[in-house]
């Protein structure tokens, strides 16, 4: 082999073993990589669990809060139907009081 064709081959295997070099740095940086895609999911999957427990947790709060108002809702409207009634009889009892000639906010001459 002349010393041109020894040299070549030198040039071409110094490059052949550069490239080698850079696929196994690519090689190792992809493990990286891959290493911390892997962490970051498993993150991702914690994070969320974490958010579905805290949505039901949050759907829970909300079902008492509903049941809550409408509890206190039909607390009012009981309420609310009470005073109704009750001035209703007011009104038929100073309506029988007028009849009678009985009303207390009348003067008697």
């Amino acid at each position: 082999m002349s010393s041109s064709d020894s040299r070549l081959a030198d040039f071409a295997q110094s490059r052949i073993d550069r490239i080698a070099d850079a696929i196994d740095n690519l090689a190792e940086r992809l493990k990286m990589t891959n290493t911390h895609v892997e962490r970051l999911n498993r993150e991702v999957g914690e994070l969320r669990g974490e958010m579905n427990a805290r949505f039901a947790e949050m759907n829970t709060r909300f079902d008492r809060v509903d049941r809550q108002v409408r509890d206190v809702e039909g607390e009012v409207i009981l309420q609310a139907n009470q005073i109704i009634n009750a001035q209703r009889r007011a009104m038929r009892a100073m309506t029988r009081l007028d009849d009678i000639g009985q009303r207390p906010d009348v003067p008697k001459p």
